[in-house]
């Protein structure tokens, strides 16, 4: 999908931090986070991109994180463990970038996934 953005029900949000991964590999810490805002919630939403200066690995803690929407761009390589994410109104995730990018997801059967390129 080199240069070629992938669209998931995605939906612009209204708060946007940036993942630096400096303090630890922890989603719920604040530090972590450009602004200090876990974006957790109805209207926040994440970016991870190439201003990557800590941690590519991400844990959701054993929990559901409930974002708008995240935005994964750039060359860096980022795991996510340990947890669920359910955007919230119909929000979603976006991919893009400049080299091919590649995605494993892992899949509840139980909740019906719509998705549009």
């Amino acid at each position: 999908m080199g240069g070629l953005a992938l669209l998931l029900c995605g939906t612009p949000a209204n708060a946007q931090s940036v993942w630096s991964g400096t303090i630890s590999a922890s989603y719920n810490n604040s530090l972590n986070w450009v602004p200090t805002l876990v974006p957790n919630s109805s209207g926040e939403a994440a970016l991870f991109n190439n201003s990557l200066v800590g941690s590519g690995t991400v844990d959701l803690g054993g929990a559901t994180v409930s974002p708008d929407s995240w935005t994964i761009i750039g060359l860096n390589t980022f795991t996510f463990q340990n947890g669920t994410v359910s955007f919230s109104n119909s929000g979603g995730l976006t991919v893009g970038g400049t080299a091919d990018q590649n995605i494993g997801v892992n899949l509840d059967a139980r909740a019906p996934a719509f998705c549009s390129a």
